[in-house]
C-alpha cells in the first residue's frame, strides 16, 4: 500500500527552529565567505586587466577621431562590444566582491559579538 502524501508542515517533519549555532559551523561560514570574496576578487582583477587591454585599441579610435580621420565602423563595433562587455562584467563582479565583504564582516562581527 501506498502511503498518503504529506500535506501539512508537521506531517511532513518540518518546524520553525532557528539553525542550531555552533563555533564549527560559524567558522566554516567564514572559511566559505572568504574563499568566495577572493574567488569574485580574482574575477574582478581578470576583467581589469582585460579592460585595460581593450582600452588600448579603444584610445587609438579615440585618437583618430580627435585627428578628425574617420575609423572604419566595423573596427569601432569590434573594439566597442567587448570593451561595453568587458566594463559590464567589471561592475557585475565588483558588484558581487561588495557584497561578499560585506556578508564577511557581518560573519566576523557575529563571531566577535557573541
Amino acid at each position: 500500500m501506498i502511503a498518503r502524501k504529506a500535506t501539512s508542515a508537521v506531517q511532513r517533519g518540518l518546524f520553525l527552529l532557528p539553525p542550531v549555532e555552533s563555533a564549527d559551523n560559524r567558522e566554516a561560514d567564514i572559511a566559505r565567505a572568504r574563499a568566495r570574496l577572493r574567488t569574485w576578487e580574482v574575477r574582478r582583477a581578470f576583467a581589469a586587466r582585460v579592460l585595460i587591454a581593450l582600452s588600448l585599441p579603444m584610445a587609438y579610435l579615440l585618437l583618430m577621431l580627435s585627428t578628425g580621420a574617420v575609423p572604419p565602423l566595423v573596427a569601432a563595433r569590434v573594439v566597442l562590444w567587448p570593451w561595453l562587455a568587458t566594463l559590464a562584467v567589471s561592475a557585475l563582479c565588483a558588484e558581487a566582491a561588495w557584497r561578499n565583504r560585506v556578508r564577511l564582516e557581518a560573519l566576523l562581527d557575529a563571531r566577535m559579538n557573541g
